[in-house]
């Protein structure tokens, strides 16, 4: 997970294809014989789409370019509040850049729930473009939005988002997201968050009757 955000100003697009290209690296080294190796993903930072798009895909396509001089997918994160922040925009990104198969999408619910954005519809729309799924909850509180752990707060169907994802094709990762609103509390345990993530996410693959890869 990277936070390198597309930039408008040319002196700083170079500083993020120069960490690119070392990210890149890193990623095509940790898995030089089984031909798996990790993607690599970013949001895309703030702003408005309408006037971000076009400078995000031109950007991001010179992004996917190295990426696939190392066989790299480039995973871009729709982010609640970002500049990027809906499935649709995400796939419009992918086929400006000729849905080019080391530019992929990560999906995450947690950044469409309260917005009118049906869970189900979600998936339908982002899954063929999908290389890897983030879970987390989400709580809303006094009109904003906060996170917290997979499963803690109940708000997200996860074993109907499993199953229609396995229903789907999706053979990939599940990642449980530990989100900077949790862990920058007062007492944060990460061992006991750790376990809370598995027991909840356990529950909802059985819920679901998806056996889980090794």
């Amino acid at each position: 997970m990277e936070h390198v955000y597309p930039s408008a100003d040319d002196t700083e697009h170079k500083k993020s294809l120069d960490r690119l290209l070392h990210v890149y690296q890193m990623a095509a080294e940790l898995a030089p014989d089984d031909g798996r190796p990790p993607v690599v993903q970013t949001v895309l930072g703030g702003g408005k789409w309408d006037e971000k798009k076009s400078m995000f895909r031109d950007r991001v396509g010179d992004w996917v370019e190295l990426g696939d001089s190392f066989g790299i997918v480039t995973c871009v994160k729709p982010h609640r509040g970002g500049g990027m922040s809906q499935p649709s925009e995400a796939v419009w990104l992918i086929e400006q850049l000729g849905k080019s198969k080391w530019l992929r999408m990560v999906y995450d619910y947690s950044h469409y729930t309260f917005r009118d954005i049906p869970l189900l519809d979600s998936i339908r729309q982002a899954l063929p473009y999908t290389a890897h799924v983030a879970v987390k909850d989400a709580v809303q509180e006094n009109g904003r939005v906060r996170f917290d752990l997979p499963g803690a707060a109940g708000t997200i169907d996860f074993q109907t988002l499993l199953r229609t994802l396995d229903q789907g094709g999706y053979t990939g990762d599940i990642s449980c997201e530990v989100s900077g609103q949790v862990w920058s509390k007062t007492g944060y345990d990460p061992v006991k968050a750790a376990q809370v993530c598995y027991r909840n996410m356990s529950a909802a693959f059985k819920a679901a009757e998806i056996k889980r890869g090794s």
